[in-house]
């Protein structure tokens, strides 16, 4: 048993905080239940349709993380070129052999599915004296396995990070007995200059893995101590969370109920379509009708035909049915001129089923008011039958989920940068280093009329590289151009008459102004005189 304090807190908040990731899970997934108004409606339809997936609610998430992507990671500090080149290969190589092409983009994906995600760094360096290099392991961690704990008096700095985890251990005599495993993970602070872990597992093959108490200190193959000092001066535990601080919150929790909604006509749609192709009839019986003699159809009508007669003889008795052992007794006959003769019954007819537009539009209605409380785009749900906006309208419809996506990305942005920072400064041993993160824009502006307003721009003097960068290219990739970070460019040749002619539009409309009395001569004088000074001043220097 063991007595920690932090190790209770850490399991009780992992334990509170699991319902509502288990949640975002099943939306982002899909697998939700049907929502049901009685118990009465739950038995009639709850067994329907149950792996039923008309998932929208993802669609949030997609494309907020999408929009979210790095475009370099580059080592910055003072020293020469030659030895940031080779610290910035180093990066590369551990980038690279950890995948973190694919294990990033992942990352960000389930921050903005859970709200919040994790990175936990591995090292394994050479032991004092021993040739070889220092390994390090960058390892994704799920919301539902860890959780970081902040400190009481400030929220911003964390106490310790919690993992928990499901594994075995095998006996004495060879079988494996399932247990639970927790590693808490301390930041270097005033009493430890480096980083620790503290290491439990569970005693017994039938705990729940959630009381302290079932928990005794992990003392590994060789009963070493428990508690074990890294030799890290800082501390390799990372919270990346999404929508808020210091937790986060799912990108598509607004989604839920639209979700719930979209599920319940989903499925009582495809119910529906049941009585579309098969209807339910009904026939309309004379008061004194007599209903005791021959039945009007065949008695295999009637049976049901999975049930097989077990006083049937034969070796194999699957298959066979009771009315079809018996001769016909129905007073109906399937044949072309027929007459159907229904004893007693004045009147037939079928029961019609509802029209398909009582859901289809009703979906209809529940996407769009996703799409507005999530601040999601509808172009984004690729809405069938729905008008694509394009041009202005589209990027006017796009800048909320862009500002989300742009948010999210500045709350990750710091975490990220001070890991890669960490790694840098381990692999160098250089505590001047660190990493700067170049993103790609949540979205490159390339209509006709913004490139013609670009190009204006251009026109009236606004260095190329600003334009370009307002346009959504990246820094790296106009580096990568070789376009200039000037202040100013200077316009010439027909540019120049532009300019002008700009310039008299503006003298015309401060003309205006003092004909109407909203300025003095006094106060428009110098403004005049400013801007012909301004455009002469050009015009001589060219």
């Amino acid at each position: 048993m063991v007595q920690n304090a932090d190790l209770t807190r850490g399991l009780e908040a992992l334990k509170a905080a699991t319902p509502d990731y288990q949640e975002a899970g099943d939306y982002f997934e899909g697998s939700t239940d049907e929502l049901f108004s009685s118990d009465r409606m739950r038995r009639l339809f709850g067994r329907q349709l149950q792996k039923l997936r008309l998932n929208f609610a993802q669609t949030p998430v997609l494309a907020v993380a999408d929009r979210i992507e790095l475009a370099a990671a580059t080592v910055t500090g003072p020293g020469a070129q030659t030895a940031l080149d080779q610290a910035q290969a180093s990066l590369d190589g551990v980038l690279e052999a950890n995948r973190m092409d694919l294990e990033l983009p992942n990352a960000i994906l389930r921050a903005c599915e859970f709200g919040d995600a994790y990175f936990v760094l591995d090292i394994d360096a050479p032991a004092e004296g021993e040739p070889g290099d220092t390994t390090i392991d960058v390892f994704y961690n799920s919301p539902l396995t860890g959780r970081m704990v902040y400190q009481f008096d400030n929220p911003r700095l964390p106490a310790f990070y919690l993992k928990r985890w499901r594994t075995q251990v095998k006996n004495t005599d060879g079988t494996a007995v399932p247990v639970w495993r927790a590693t808490l993970f301390y930041p270097p602070d005033a009493d430890n200059e480096f980083s620790r872990e503290e290491r439990f597992i569970t005693t017994g093959g039938s705990s729940t893995g959630w009381a302290a108490n079932e928990y005794q200190p992990y003392l590994g193959d060789e009963d070493s101590d428990h508690v074990v000092d890294t030799g890290l001066s800082f501390f390799p535990c990372y919270h990346l969370s999404a929508g808020g601080r210091p937790y986060g919150k799912p990108v598509h929790i607004n989604a839920y109920g639209p979700q719930d909604a979209i599920n319940k006509l989903a499925i009582s749609h495809l119910t529906n379509m049941d009585f579309t192709v098969a209807p339910q009839r009904w026939a309309l019986m004379e008061a004194q009708g007599d209903t005791s003699d021959v039945d009007d159809f065949d008695a295999d009508y009637y049976h049901d035909p999975v049930t097989p007669v077990p006083d049937v003889p034969g070796p194999d008795q699957t298959g066979r049915y009771e009315a079809m052992d018996r001769p016909s007794e129905s007073g109906l006959r399937a044949e072309p001129g027929s007459i159907a003769m229904l004893r007693g019954v004045t009147n037939v007819g079928e029961f019609s089923a509802a029209p398909a537009s009582n859901w289809l539009e009703s979906i209809d209605k529940y996407i769009d008011i996703m799409s507005m409380v999530t601040g999601t785009s509808i172009q984004a749900f690729n809405q069938l039958g729905g008008d694509i906006a394009s041009g202005e309208s589209r990027r006017a419809a796009d800048a909320p989920e862009a500002r989300k996506a742009g948010k999210i990305r500045l709350q990750i942005s710091g975490t990220l940068a001070d890991m890669l920072t960490d790694i840098v400064r381990l692999i160098t041993n250089n505590p001047d280093l660190a990493v700067s993160l170049q993103w790609a824009s949540t979205g490159i502006v390339d209509s006709k009329d913004a490139l013609d307003t670009a190009a204006e721009k251009v026109a009236l003097g606004v260095p190329l590289r600003q334009v370009l960068l307002e346009l959504g290219y990246t820094p790296l990739q106009l580096d990568q151009w070789g376009v200039p970070d000037a202040d100013y460019v200077a316009a010439s040749g027909t540019d120049r008459i532009a300019m002008i002619a700009a310039a008299g539009q503006a003298l015309a409309a401060l003309s205006t102004a003092a004909g109407l009395g909203v300025g003095t001569d006094d106060q428009l004088g110098p403004v005049v005189q400013e801007l012909i000074d301004l455009v002469l001043g050009d015009a001589n220097a060219g």
